[in-house]
């Protein structure tokens, strides 16, 4: 079902349109900086102290032949290739949106594996962080103007996002291949481990940060034998999939398939299911950041409603969650957003800080609540996805009141520190403990704080109805 919903999502997110080459080389001038990657010389820009190349290929065209293949190495160019602008986005439908609209970001193209760099310009074994977009794994782009990477440059940070195959013609299994969206995320990390020095960038402090599909993404990555040691540290926003086991290539090629392709079990990048392999200790013992929103519910639309959300819940489990929602369920489209909220994502997050913490390695756990001080008369908690400009330090300035500001700097400065060290020891915000069973959690509100989790009962229940066919511990699912 997680699919499906992505479809009233993606059609407000989205990106389309043609094709594109390699860019005229530019003239050069004051504001133009060079660097010499694996491929040829690149011509990027330089604003202030901050150097930005974009539109860096990290694969060669995954066109003709290559369509249905793994990505292939770069395809060298001659002379200096201009790097001043995003390559297009990958292949979706409809058009893109918080994309400039002269930017090739604005159209889509097949040939996208490209990738974006900003740093200081006197950055020297700074840490790293690569941003893998969501939008359920069928749109999005590197280009959003929300993905701006230069206020983490100026706090020390070497930025990298990318675009990656998307739809069917990134995730649609084809001659026991699959998951190439995913192996476009590994070789771009490939290429950042071989060529992020060149721009300052320290190849072995790499964090790996995305939000939504990009987030499921980075938990897929943190399981994939390819991708391991390619990145120490890991940053999920809203990654939640609803518990949803990742079905087998041979399930899905002989499938009547109806809708979205998204990750499998391909036996190649991934050997189980994501859940399993964090459930069995299998999934890399890195430091991990994981939270939600408290509006994921957003994702239903105007009309939710709570029948049929997840047909593993009975009347009688409803009845239960109902009642443990007290007040904060007024009628049954505010219970279907909490239902969804908990169950696709806060059950699911809280379980897998838990597994990684139990597997030795440390995993912080948050929930951002805030709205927008211009917001708050029309909204009662913060949508999905509506950390990003928080995270990124996008705002506009002329629109931020104190506590607009105030949290802004605490969830920047908090993936900023732990991308530095992995620890998430931040200004505007308390110490954030790591998270065990019972604890607490970071809660981004209007005052940052450190809280006891909310709704555990409600959590309880969803968790144990939700991943019966992942193993847990004895004894942890209350009676039916």
């Amino acid at each position: 079902m997680f699919r499906y919903i992505w479809t009233g999502l993606v059609a407000s997110i989205a990106l389309a349109m043609t094709a594109t080459g390699v860019p005229a080389p530019a003239r050069g001038g004051a504001d133009a900086v060079r660097a010499r990657v694996q491929g040829g010389t690149l011509i990027g820009m330089l604003d202030g102290d901050v150097r930005s190349f974009k539109g860096i290929p990290y694969a060669a065209p995954p066109v003709g032949p290559l369509r249905f293949a793994l990505p292939q190495p770069v395809v060298p160019w001659s002379g200096e290739r201009a790097a001043n602008d995003f390559g297009p986005s990958c292949m979706q439908s409809p058009m893109p949106r918080n994309v400039l609209p002269g930017s090739r970001g604005a159209q889509t193209s097949e040939d996208c594996l490209t990738l974006n760099v900003w740093a200081l310009q006197a950055a020297k074994q700074a840490p790293v962080m690569v941003w893998i977009h969501g939008g359920g794994n069928q749109n999005g782009s590197s280009a959003v103007k929300y993905y701006d990477g230069t206020a983490f440059a100026r706090d020390g940070i070497v930025l990298v996002s990318l675009n990656y195959r998307l739809g069917s013609l990134g995730f649609q299994p084809h001659s026991a291949a699959a998951n190439f969206g995913l192996w476009d995320q590994v070789a771009a990390l490939q290429w950042v481990r071989k060529n992020i020095a060149v721009f300052g960038g320290d190849p072995d402090n790499v964090t790996v940060f995305g939000e939504s599909a990009g987030g499921q993404d980075t938990l897929a990555l943190m399981t994939a034998a390819p991708a391991r040691g390619l990145f120490q540290k890991a940053i999920v926003e809203s990654g939640g999939g609803g518990w949803r086991p990742n079905p087998k290539i041979s399930q899905e090629e002989s499938a009547d398939h109806v809708g979205e392709w998204g990750v499998i079990v391909d036996g190649h990048l991934l050997k189980e299911p994501v859940m399993s392999a964090f459930a069995g200790g299998r999934a890399a013992r890195i430091p991990l950041i994981i939270g939600t929103n408290s509006e994921e519910g957003s994702l239903l639309g105007l009309d939710a409603h709570s029948e049929g959300l997840f047909p593993q819940l009975s009347r009688d489990d409803m009845a239960k969650l109902k009642a443990l929602y007290g007040a904060q369920a007024p009628n049954d489209e505010e219970f279907a957003r909490l239902v969804f909220r908990d169950g696709y994502f806060a059950s699911e997050a809280r379980w897998i800080a838990s597994k990684l913490n139990a597997a030795g390695s440390p995993a912080y756990l948050y929930r951002f609540g805030y709205v927008l001080g211009a917001l708050q008369p029309r909204r009662a908690g913060a949508y999905h996805g509506s950390e990003i400009p928080f995270v990124f330090d996008r705002m506009p300035e002329v629109h931020l009141d104190d506590a607009d500001a105030r949290v802004e700097r605490a969830l920047h400065n908090c993936w900023v520190a732990f991308a530095r060290t992995g620890k998430p020891a931040c200004d505007d915000a308390p110490d954030w403990p790591i998270f065990e069973p019972g604890g607490k959690w970071m809660v981004f509100d209007a005052r940052p704080s450190v809280r006891l989790l909310d709704d555990g009962a409600a959590l309880d229940l969803l968790q144990c109805r939700l991943a019966e066919t992942i193993p847990l511990a004895a004894g942890s699912c209350p009676a039916k």
